[in-house]
């Protein structure tokens, strides 16, 4: 029975390290959940601190622009229209409906207007790293640690393993005033950069998913 339960325990350890963390940092009572949101994602920092036309043309049409970009931008958006679009919700993607043009800061509001956007989701990579390991061997060494960050390492001469780290942050605005978010939200996320269940981007939609969802800014 003692060992059912420490590898339950084990199992419950490891779940809470590898889990998405999120914190709020302002945040304003929905009226009612957004109908129509448009989501986009950009996969480098940027100051969104005060949203103008100077802040769209520097980080968000510069993003449109840079077609590199381009196949990470599409995989996140459509993770998000995955995840949060329902009956009352749905999601428009900003790397679908911009992927041929990147209109200046007066078109980009006047087409948020005509397609009836109630609010934007911007969300913005804000901090990449990574830890690496030299894994314990089977059995006592001298070893050594390589670039130990964040998570404690391993010591050993056993083969190396990389272990990554991710920081977004979150901004949920509406277009009449882009200046003042109605919720501002830091997501880290830890897992394989853009890969399955266990990706970096996995991680922080889900935990998108959840908080926005139970904040009533999207719908069930």
């Amino acid at each position: 029975m003692s060992r059912i339960i420490a590898i339950c325990c084990g199992i419950l350890l490891l779940a809470g390290c590898a889990a998405p963390s999120v914190t709020v940092v302002s945040h304003k009572e929905p009226t009612r959940p957004y109908a129509k949101v448009l989501a986009i994602y950009l996969d480098e920092s940027c100051d969104l601190t005060m949203f103008d036309s100077m802040t769209y043309n520097i980080c968000i049409r510069s993003a449109f622009m840079n077609r590199g970009s381009l196949e990470v931008r599409t995989k996140v958006e459509n993770l998000l229209a995955e995840r949060l679009t329902s009956a009352g919700t749905s999601i428009i993607k900003a790397a679908a409906l911009f992927k041929a043009s990147a209109p200046g800061y007066d078109d980009f509001n006047t087409k948020v207007r005509e397609l009836g956007v109630d609010a934007i989701l911007l969300i913005n990579f804000s901090k990449y790293m990574h830890d690496e390991y030299i894994n314990a061997p089977n059995r006592a060494s001298n070893g050594i640690q390589i670039n130990s960050g964040i998570a404690p390492g391993y010591k050993g001469n056993g083969p190396e393993r990389m272990k990554l780290n991710s920081g977004f942050e979150c901004y949920l605005m509406l277009p009449k005033d882009m200046r003042s978010p109605v919720w501002v939200a830091q997501i880290g996320s830890k897992g394989n950069r853009y890969s399955g269940k266990k990706g970096l981007d996995e991680g922080l939609v889900r935990k998108l998913e959840t908080t926005l969802k139970h904040a009533g800014y999207i719908a069930y």
